[in-house]
């Protein structure tokens, strides 16, 4: 028996032999022996292929038959950023890589500097490499068991992949969890939407441009470290000398109409049986990006170091802050929940833990560079800075302005087919179809609807929801179910051991740790 999991590579997949279904071993890569060599190695791992075939039996699925397929593309197209041109050639590595990264980008980038403000610079850097290095080794986990699993064959998804390691049980836990993410996920954006339209629609009342080229003060609302932080009132501007026409105070409130109004742009766009012509917007989010790099950075160099930079780098907190950060990376990084609809595609299986490390590898950097950059320039104390980066500028200035709007457009046009991938998991587990009926499905979007709404005038604190669902729904998709289809696995071949069990279930307890840390983060 090996003794850890850099000395044993995992068996060749499991072939069923009911007679029904081909065999699901493709390649020797991730095995590193063939299947007849492996037949010859001795019969404790003969009876545990056995078992472990008499298991996949029992789980019903099979390579004509899914769970979660019952309607063609449900699961790939969403996810690919690049639509798949020939099928049965399949994706190139730079599609599969990109997909993977448009995945990981998202709303977590304009909380991020606020957790590591919160967090200090050093800590927040470290906690951002080593979460990705952690949240790169599960996403493998899946990667490896999905190659076993047939990538054009059983699994599908991870609910797929959960039900044949871990029975109906698993498959029905990762659905309600991704539900949930993706609910919660969606609810962000609506923050962010709602955010952005009120402060644009600021500046086209009262365009009082900042200059690119003037102090400190009229960049941020916060000037001194050492002060006390300005009030920072989003209804009245007071710190801006700008009030709203007497009309405008009760049409255009941030916590009341601006969310309402955003669903009259998104609510029609929710209908749509197929996510096909959305799915064009996908390369979107990367704009989005760009968008938000450039503006970090020249900001950034435009203001130089703060004065307050060596403070921010030795910085702890006024509590446990570190958690928050973890939660925003296992918020932002969760590709897992899709990264099988992503790399079943591609065209050379064997490179998929590879493309896997350098998307992640990019992201990494990416967040990592978001992140501190615009907590080293802020010249304000660090517990001053605001839990969405923009609302750190004035609400006039040019630049923040335009960042704005191109965002908010951006995210109207990929809102649908985030909205298409809830809605079509939640029909398949309720009703066994992803379109059961236009009344349904209407009803469905009502009330999901009204939901974000709620969240986007009673909550709107970005960061809190961020956390709080990268925490919860981390635990289960990003710890749990990896380590557990992992362990199956080996326990099935009886190639399990003591020391790789306690290291994974030493994973489970720190990702549980950090869901409960979140109600300990004060600011």
């Amino acid at each position: 028996m090996a003794s850890s999991f850099t000395e044993r590579t995992p068996l060749s997949a499991p072939r069923v032999s009911d007679g029904n279904s081909a065999s699901y071993g493709q390649s020797d890569e991730y095995s590193g022996s063939s299947y007849n060599d492996i037949s010859s190695s001795g019969g404790a791992i003969q009876h545990g292929r056995r078992r472990f075939n008499q298991l996949r039996a029992m789980t019903g699925l099979s390579r004509s038959k899914s769970a979660s397929s019952a309607d063609a593309g449900m699961q790939s197209d969403p996810f690919l950023a690049v639509p798949l041109a020939d099928e049965v050639a399949g994706q190139s590595s730079s599609v599969a890589i990109f997909s993977l990264c448009t995945n990981m980008l998202g709303s977590g980038l304009f909380v991020l500097p606020w957790a590591v403000a919160h967090s200090g610079v050093g800590a927040g850097m470290a906690i951002i490499v080593l979460s990705s290095v952690v949240l790169l080794y599960t996403c493998r986990l899946i990667v490896q068991r999905m190659h076993d699993a047939g990538v054009d064959g059983a699994a599908n998804d991870l609910s797929d992949l959960c039900r044949l390691y871990l029975g109906k049980w698993g498959q029905r836990l990762s659905n309600v969890t991704m539900i949930i993410h993706d609910l919660w996920l969606l609810a962000v954006h609506w923050i962010l939407m709602s955010n952005f339209a009120y402060y644009a629609v600021a500046f086209a009342i009262d365009p009082k441009v900042v200059d690119v080229n003037v102090t400190e003060s009229a960049y941020f609302n916060s000037t001194n470290c050492s002060d006390e932080c300005r009030p920072f009132v989003t209804e009245a501007f007071v710190n801006e000398s700008f009030e709203f026409p007497r009309v405008m105070e009760t049409v255009w409130t941030h916590d009341k109409s601006v969310p309402a109004f955003i669903a009259c742009l998104v609510f029609p766009l929710l209908h749509f049986r197929r996510p096909s012509f959305f799915a064009k917007f996908n390369p979107m989010i990367v704009m989005s990006v760009f968008q938000i790099l450039i503006f970090v950075v020249v900001m950034g160099a435009a203001l130089g170091s703060s004065s307050c930079a060596s403070e921010t780098l030795s910085n702890t907190g006024s509590g446990w802050h570190f958690p928050s950060v973890v939660a925003v990376m296992m918020f932002s990084l969760n590709v897992h929940r899709s990264v099988i609809p992503i790399m079943r595609n591609q065209r050379h299986p064997s490179k998929n833990l590879r493309d896997t490390n350098i998307a992640f590898a990019v992201i990494g950097l990416v967040y990592l560079l978001i992140g501190t950059t615009f907590v080293l320039s802020f010249p304000g104390a660090s517990h001053c800075t605001q839990q969405i980066f923009l609302d750190n500028f004035k609400y006039n200035n040019y630049a923040a302005f335009n960042l704005r709007v191109m965002v908010m457009v951006q995210l109207i046009a990929c809102f649908p087919l985030k909205a298409y991938v809830l809605r079509s998991r939640t029909m398949q587990m309720l009703f066994g179809h992803i379109y059961p009926s236009p009344l349904i499905v209407f009803i469905f979007n009502c009330v999901v609807t009204v939901f974000w709404i709620l969240v986007a005038q009673h909550i709107r604190q970005a960061a809190d929801v961020v956390r709080f669902t990268g925490a919860f729904t981390g635990v289960i998709l990003m710890f749990f179910l990896p380590s557990a289809c992992q362990l199956s696995y080996l326990k099935a071949n009886l190639a399990l051991s003591y020391s790789y069990l306690f290291g994974h279930v030493f994973l489970i307890f720190c990702s549980v740790v950090v869901l409960i840390g979140q109600f300990f983060v004060s600011y």
